[in-house]
């Protein structure tokens, strides 16, 4: 591995936070931050895989838009198959974010419970216009 996070040069600023092709002084400048929401990472942190979820990789993240929310963008981690769960199927973390005014938790769900989810914009289904599809992380590039 050629660096130890945070001993990179980006440092601990991993994220792009605004448009823009990478060019020097970025980092000097304020273009990298050390934290992203999901619409930042969305727009200049990651690109596009697939819509169809079976296309994820462990670390690829999944995109929904829920234009009624008052955060309307959200993002899950593909984990993929988990050495600690003995039923082999694939994992997705994600954050809820708050909840009735407490703060809100990070959760697991394996990928078929998602895909049978009862409210249908949370299903990361290929006619599921709330799906964005599968992105990966542009520093992986």
């Amino acid at each position: 591995m050629k660096y130890n996070y945070p001993y990179g040069p980006l440092g601990r600023a991993l994220f792009r936070g605004r448009p823009g092709p990478v060019a020097p002084g970025d980092l000097a400048q304020g273009a990298f931050v050390e934290f992203a929401d999901s619409a930042t990472l969305l727009r200049y942190n990651t690109y596009p895989i697939s819509r169809d979820i079976r296309a994820a990789q462990p670390g690829d993240l999944l995109f929904f838009h829920q234009p009624v929310q008052r955060e309307p963008f959200h993002t899950m981690v593909f984990v993929g198959k988990s050495y600690y769960q003995p039923q082999g199927s694939d994992w997705i973390v994600y954050h809820t974010g708050d909840l009735n005014g407490h703060h809100g938790e990070v959760r697991e769900v394996q990928t078929g419970t998602l895909l049978e989810h009862p409210d249908l914009h949370w299903r990361p289904l290929l006619n599921n216009p709330n799906f964005l599809g599968v992105y990966r992380l542009e520093i992986l590039r």
